[in-house]
């Protein structure tokens, strides 16, 4: 059966930092302002594979405060909360 690789999730992180959500610059990038967040990398990664760049990863189980500031500061419109139950 599939394991994820298991990593120090800042390591996925440009700089090391937890500060701005994963893939946050991509979205932008492509004009986004509605994102769907999900919890780890490989679901942002797959999401963007299949054409859906507005998906941007926490890297954990909750956003972080410097995050939701990060957020608030590119003028986000929306957010969808994809996160798994608990």
């Amino acid at each position: 059966p599939w394991m994820e690789p298991r990593i120090k999730k800042t390591l996925a992180l440009r700089g090391g930092s937890k500060g701005s959500p994963y893939l946050l610059d991509l979205a932008l990038r492509e004009g986004h302002r509605d994102f769907t967040l999900v919890e780890g990398p490989m679901d942002a990664i797959m999401a963007h594979l299949h054409g859906d760049m507005s998906v941007i990863a926490c890297i954990g189980a909750q956003l972080t405060k410097r995050q939701t500031e990060t957020l608030v500061r590119v003028g986000t419109k929306a957010l969808i909360n994809s996160l798994g139950p608990g």
